[in-house]
């Protein structure tokens, strides 16, 4: 079935308008929920469609349970260019202040505000923290959608025939007692040629 990219955009308008209304906390913490969550969707598209397997590695204890490690996986994947990798690692450190810190703090607050003047996907250089952030987040979120558009499932290779594996274990065999043959061969002749030519220097 094609991509239905018209509703992505759809989506992501209806949830970039929902982060007007949310508190610093909310906006850093729903825009990043949800790239963690794009992530995984494009870390499952571009694999083996194999549901046991696609469950495992999203698992929350699997490989790609983390939101680090999906950051990761599309960049080693190619699916990310180098500097939009590290503006979602800053994203998520911005995120993880938010989650972890109890006291009342805002985009403007040290050091998610420096964080911020750190993201390189920003239109307006003299943006807010704050609007950096969306904008950022927002930025990655365009990239993903579209490695989603774009993804291609690699195809399994077939196994090899147990007929045929026992064929070529024979070949394989055959190959080497050939070889330890001409080995042993080659080593029988060596102690002739150095008798031969410890008579030559004797003479």
């Amino acid at each position: 079935m094609p991509h239905d990219f018209q509703e992505d955009i759809k989506v992501v308008i209806g949830f970039r308008s929902s982060l007007e209304s949310e508190t610093d906390r909310g906006a850093a913490l729903m825009a990043a929920a949800y790239l963690e969550d794009q992530l995984l969707r494009l870390a499952l598209d571009v694999i083996v469609d194999e549901n046991s397997l696609r469950k495992k590695l999203g698992d929350q204890n699997g490989p790609l349970g983390s939101f680090s490690a999906r950051i990761d996986f599309a960049y080693a994947l190619g699916l990310l260019p180098p500097k939009m990798h590290a503006d979602l690692h800053l994203i998520r450190r911005i995120r993880n202040e938010f989650a972890h810190t109890m006291a009342p703090i805002t985009f403007e607050t040290s050091p998610n505000k420096e964080r911020c003047f750190e993201l390189f996907y920003v239109w307006k250089a003299e943006a807010t923290p704050r609007a950096r952030y969306i904008a950022a987040c927002m930025a990655a979120l365009a990239r993903i959608h579209r490695g989603i558009a774009d993804a291609k499932r690699p195809t399994v290779p077939p196994d090899i025939e147990q007929a045929d594996l026992l064929n070529r274990g024979k070949k394989v065999q055959k190959a080497v007692v050939d070889l330890l043959e001409v080995v042993l061969k080659q080593a029988s002749k060596a102690p002739e040629s150095a008798t031969s030519e410890e008579t030559d220097q004797t003479e």
